[in-house]
């Protein structure tokens, strides 16, 4: 599980507001 864009700062419950999970 990769967090870009904005880490894992807004959490993985915020994965449409503004951090994207790459795989």
């Amino acid at each position: 599980m990769v967090q870009t864009l904005q880490s894992s700062v807004k959490g993985p419950n915020n994965w449409g507001s503004g951090t994207r999970l790459v795989n």
